[in-house]
């Protein structure tokens, strides 16, 4: 009656048939480790000597601003020596191009055309300024108040600007003497 089979508890009985899969588990683990060591090897090399070519690309850059701030402050110091020793040939030169630029003709024929048939201009004094515009005084002699709003409405509408009138008098003729502030742009 004893025909019972033993009841064997221990698994590594038979240690060559349980190995096998494990050195099979083991192999593949340790192959596939070396792949990936491998390639994050490769990959970690490329990219060092990437950065180490974008960091000598940015010690070249920064040399090449410094020496351009370098050139430009130098050209500066230049630029600064040639505009105080010029500065009087310039602007007498500048002069002259602005007064045969200028159209002296336009100017008088719209001051003309603003002026009523009773006033005159009696004295005037251009002020040329930097760019296309001037500012110009003049003293006008009108018969009366109207026809001095009159020529303030006049010149508004031929486009002088900002038109003041500095001062008024009354001469012994009985004319309304007014000083008047005006800016002309011209036209290029």
């Amino acid at each position: 009656m004893r025909n019972h089979r033993k009841l064997n508890l221990n698994l590594a009985t038979n240690p060559k048939r349980n190995r096998r899969l494990f050195l099979l588990l083991f192999a593949l683990l340790g192959i596939s480790a070396c792949l990936v060591l491998a390639i994050g090897g490769k990959i970690y090399h490329d990219y060092r000597d990437m950065a180490q070519e974008a960091e000598k690309g940015v010690v070249q850059i920064e040399r090449q601003i410094s020496d351009a701030q370098r050139e430009t402050n130098e050209l500066n110091i230049k630029i600064e020596e040639f505009n105080t020793q010029y500065a009087d040939e310039v602007a007498l030169i500048n002069g002259l191009v602005y007064s045969k630029t200028f159209s002296w003709m336009d100017f008088f024929s719209a001051l003309e055309d603003a002026l009523p048939a009773s006033s005159y201009i009696i004295s005037l004094r251009p002020l040329p300024e930097e760019g296309i515009s001037m500012e110009v005084r003049f003293k006008v002699a009108s018969a009366s108040m109207n026809e001095l709003l009159k020529l303030i409405a006049r010149l508004a509408a031929k486009g002088f600007k900002d038109i003041q009138i500095l001062s008024e008098s009354k001469s012994q003729e009985g004319y309304s003497l007014s000083e008047i502030s005006l800016r002309y742009e011209r036209n290029i």
